[in-house]
């Protein structure tokens, strides 16, 4: 605020000429002079110093940029290299080295798989179905999934032990398929079947074959026997040093005629026919005749006295004529 130079009354108007309460002439205000440009400069601003550190920068950037470079042209020189010495380890079929220099770069992850494959078909050549898998279900692909479907084919076909067969379904259970798995399975049932098959067998042994067997009770046991006639052919035969039953597969009753078909065949011909079912399905007899009778044949092969195991092994036709022909036996002949 200003002042009147003469009576020192305020000036309320800064643009006012003369004073409102004199009315002397009031002097006016000198302008204060524009600040230059230096002005706004801090006191210790050098325009050296900016250059000095823009510099620097541009060193630093240009030293990040070449390292960076530097690192992106060695990493390309060892994933080159490593690609070369894989491909050099493949020559070789040094397969396990050519895997692992693979799998040091993820991009690289589908060669490796290729290589595993390549080296499970190697290794199903030489029938090696252990190491075989287990390259296999290190691998991720559909392919691989085939390879080892083919590998426990190949397995099975080459009748494994039971041990072996075991260990093969316990360790690639979770790979092979359902198909693969259930046929191992079934296949290691049947072992155990054969093996309790022979243990019976062992502890009830064959009595020694007689040099000149003893004719059972079918008195004149003919070598071959004659059938009744069936639909108009007559003299249906078979020869029992063949392992061949007819009633193995055709049905008295639904294709035969049933007593009709038997009219006129005595007891011991029924008797015959149901101790050759019996036989040709390994029924050890007590009877020492017909266990003696049948032992003259190669075909037979004794394999338990439990009557009802063998019986049990029985086809559907062949147990339906069993049981027709000991109804009509027990019906016909005391």
């Amino acid at each position: 605020m200003r002042f009147c130079q003469s009576c020192g009354a305020p000036v309320t108007n800064d643009e006012s000429l003369f004073c409102d309460s004199c009315g002397a002439r009031l002097e006016q205000p000198t302008p204060e002079p524009e600040p230059s440009a230096e002005y706004y400069q801090d006191e210790y601003y050098e325009p050296a110093a900016e250059n000095a550190v823009s510099g620097l920068k541009n060193k630093i950037i240009l030293i990040v940029l070449g390292a960076v470079l530097a690192v992106v042209i060695l990493m390309g020189a060892i994933i080159i290299g490593t690609y070369s010495s894989a491909q050099k380890s493949l020559k070789n079929r040094d397969y396990d080295k050519a895997i692992s220099q693979f799998e040091r770069f993820p991009f690289f992850s589908s060669k490796a798989e290729d290589v595993r494959l390549m080296q499970a078909n190697e290794l199903l050549k030489d029938d090696k179905y252990f190491e075989a898998a287990r390259e296999l279900v290190k691998c991720n692909s559909s392919k691989a999934d085939t390879e080892l479907d083919r590998c426990t084919e190949e397995f099975f076909a080459s009748k494994p032990s039971e041990e072996d067969a075991f260990d093969y379904l316990s360790e690639f259970s979770s790979y092979i398929s359902k198909d693969m798995k259930t046929a191992l399975q079934n296949y290691i049932k049947e072992i155990n079947e054969k093996k309790a098959a022979e243990a019976a067998q062992a502890q009830n042994p064959p009595a020694e074959q007689n040099t000149t067997p003893y004719v059972p009770e079918v008195t004149e046991a003919p070598t071959v026997v004659t059938l009744p006639s069936y639909n108009g052919n007559s003299g249906n035969k078979y020869d029992p040093n063949s392992y061949y039953s007819f009633f193995a597969e055709h049905s008295i009753v639904r294709e035969l005629g049933g007593d009709s078909y038997l009219s006129g065949w005595t007891k011991d011909e029924i008797q015959y026919e149901i101790n050759y079912l019996l036989a040709t399905h390994g029924y050890i007899f007590k009877n020492d005749k017909w266990k003696n009778y049948f032992y003259q044949y190669n075909w037979y092969h004794p394999v338990s006295s439990d009557m009802a195991a063998i019986v049990g092994t029985f086809n559907s036709t062949e147990l339906e004529n069993y049981e027709y022909l000991g109804r009509y036996r027990d019906a016909h002949f005391k």
